[in-house]
């Protein structure tokens, strides 16, 4: 088997995923979190969801942020640290 061959065994498979048991999981998963806000929201602990929302969105945005300048940085043409 070539390199050529190869990579384009791989190029197909990498894009012939099938998703849909992700995609409904997900969605599932996020209904119940949107009910279960709704529920915190509506009781007692109205300020502590609220506190929750905050730090969570927060926290993973700031995750995602990284890894987005993470990768715009190591993908750079002029970048040396793919090397390393």
């Amino acid at each position: 088997m070539t390199q050529r061959d190869l990579f384009q065994r791989l190029s197909a498979g990498s894009v012939s995923g099938r998703f849909d048991l992700f995609v409904k999981l997900g969605a599932l998963l996020l209904a119940i979190g949107a009910a279960l806000f709704v529920v915190a929201l509506s009781g007692d602990g109205e300020v502590r969801a609220w506190q929750a929302f905050h730090v969570n969105w927060l926290f993973f945005t700031t995750i995602t942020t990284a890894a987005v300048m993470f990768v715009a940085m190591s993908a750079s043409p002029t970048s040396n640290h793919h090397d390393r």
